[in-house]
């Protein structure tokens, strides 16, 4: 069995009509640089919607596919994440991890503008994807990776 790796991270963010598009971009930005990724140029892509009241709202969204980057983004929540919500996350991993080995997390626009890496339960935040690549196909393998990550806490 080849070693696990992280095939890609999304991050996605709504922008409602009372936001600033810009500071939440700079909210995703954080963990962009988090990721090692400096040249953001055209990186965030923006769709407009509308909302169930006819509000308008933008989904701003970034796809990072470089392995080179995505390994980065597990020891940079490490760093950032205070000790109790990294060993929440460590925790929680089974849970958060889908049958298609993709890690389903959410952290909080404002915290992320201010440079802070704060897990969220509301449906307005910064919702993350990381998809786990394993041959063959292992969720305890994949689940196991993840929990060797976030480290003993």
């Amino acid at each position: 069995m080849s070693s696990p790796v992280i095939q890609y991270i999304t991050l996605r963010a709504n922008v409602h009509s009372t936001e600033v598009e810009e500071r939440v971009k700079q909210a995703l930005n954080f963990f962009l640089d988090g990721m090692g990724i400096d040249d953001k140029k055209g990186i965030i892509e923006t769709t407009k919607a509308e909302g169930h009241f006819g509000n308008p709202i933008s989904i701003c969204s970034v796809n990072v596919k470089k392995r080179s980057k995505c390994k980065n983004f597990i020891p940079f929540l490490r760093h950032n994440l205070e000790t109790k919500y990294l060993e929440e996350l460590r925790n929680e991993i089974k849970y958060r991890l889908d049958e298609g080995q993709t890690l389903h997390l959410r952290f909080d626009k404002q915290a992320a503008f201010t440079g802070q890496a704060k897990p969220s339960s509301s449906s307005d935040a910064i919702i993350v994807k990381i998809k786990i690549t394993t041959f063959p196909k292992n969720w305890e393998f994949a689940r196991e990776f993840l929990e060797d990550m976030c480290g003993e806490v």
